[in-house]
């Protein structure tokens, strides 16, 4: 799982404390100083919105990125068998969350996951998320995963 985000330079993100891995066409993959991955969009001039999107690796993004689709109430777009994408999900505050696929099974705890409000954790584990860890006295909030163990954090409230 990485993030996608906008830049004017790659100095400037290595200014940052970041380092190039790999310059592609498009983008360029760099590391943050903990090794954690991203890739950075080149552009002119910087957007209102450093972040673009949030990529998920997966080793079905079509049935995932429907997963997510469904939890999130909003159209998923299917780019092939290898890629699926939310846009402008509500109260997300990225532009995409991309579904991409690897060919290896997730082997350890992500280093990023990201945050859910629902009125009702109980449904996403209805869904085929699966419960890690009820809210209790230590933690205010459910511990979930998704159907490929992606774990993610239920916040009650509504959507």
């Amino acid at each position: 799982m990485h993030f996608d985000v906008y830049a004017t330079s790659l100095a400037e993100l290595e200014g940052l404390g970041a380092t190039v891995v790999q310059p592609l066409e498009r983008w360029t993959v760099m590391a943050d100083p903990e090794g954690t991955l991203f890739c950075a969009f080149l552009r002119d001039e910087m957007s209102a919105d450093r972040m673009h999107g949030l990529v998920v690796d997966s080793i079905d993004p079509v049935a995932l990125g429907t997963w997510w689709g469904r939890v999130y109430e909003t159209p998923v777009t299917i780019n092939g068998d290898d890629w699926a994408t939310l846009e402008n999900v509500p109260g997300v505050p990225i532009q995409t969350m991309d579904f991409t696929l690897v060919p290896e099974v997730r082997t350890v705890k992500n280093r990023i996951h990201w945050d859910v409000v629902s009125a009702d954790p109980d449904t996403l584990v209805s869904a085929g998320a699966t419960l890690l860890r009820a809210r209790d006295d230590q933690i205010g909030w459910h511990v979930l995963a998704d159907p490929e163990g992606n774990e993610f954090c239920v916040f009650d409230g509504e959507p």
